[in-house]
């Protein structure tokens, strides 16, 4: 069963209909066309595995070292899934006890955050070869991956409405968030949560802090 929303809430949709593989989009059901809808979506649940790390990592790094409240009192359950629709929902995560934009740090933080999930997924896709572009091509295109029916706004139009309320660019926040995660302590933290996730595809909060706080101090 679908958990209850949080108060605030990250969530992460496709629309990759013109990227996936012909025997994906055929509509006779064969075994090459079962097998390759399966390596479509195993690897849809990968890339949206290191989305979803982004933003808590970034929210976890904001969280800690710039006040924003205690860590694992924060961050709340992440998950991931394969959506019964194809426009699903394909991964959460759940933000707990936190007043949006209440001041311009908290903005400017939750801004990182949600930045976070998208150049994850960028620098995941980069690394693997599947996909060379610039990060900013990469992010122009969030609008067309996401179904212009769904009420929940995509990562692009929460990044502008926290940076407004942060008062700053989003060039910057991004800037900044590329930074951050280009961190090598850093990213073996999103490698790591991304890989809990796979393994368990639903994570709590305080174990999510857990295994970010193993990868970059212990690991």
């Amino acid at each position: 069963m679908r958990q209850k929303r949080g108060p605030y809430a990250t969530a992460h949709r496709r629309s990759e209909t013109s990227r996936k593989p012909l025997a994906v989009r055929t509509e006779k059901s064969t075994p090459a066309a079962t097998r390759a809808r399966e390596e479509w979506a195993k690897n849809q649940l990968t890339i949206t595995a290191y989305h979803e790390a982004g933003h808590a990592v970034v929210l976890w790094h904001r969280a800690k070292f710039y006040g924003l409240s205690i860590p694992d009192a924060v961050i709340g359950e992440i998950r991931i899934s394969v959506p019964r629709k194809y426009f699903g929902e394909w991964g959460r995560v759940a933000l707990n006890n936190i007043a949006l934009c209440a001041n311009k740090e908290r903005a400017y933080s939750l801004a990182c955050s949600v930045a976070g999930g998208p150049i994850a997924e960028h620098r995941f896709l980069r690394r693997t070869g599947q996909d060379a572009r610039p990060l900013e091509a990469f992010l122009a295109d969030i609008p067309n991956n996401t179904p212009p029916s769904e009420a929940i706004p995509n990562d692009l139009d929460r990044l502008s409405q926290h940076a407004s309320a942060a008062d700053t660019a989003e060039t910057e926040i991004i800037r900044y968030t590329s930074d951050l995660i280009g961190i090598p302590s850093i990213w073996r933290a999103v490698e790591g949560l991304a890989a809990a996730l796979l393994r368990k595809r639903t994570i709590s909060g305080r174990e999510a802090c857990k295994i970010i706080e193993f990868s970059i101090y212990d690991a």
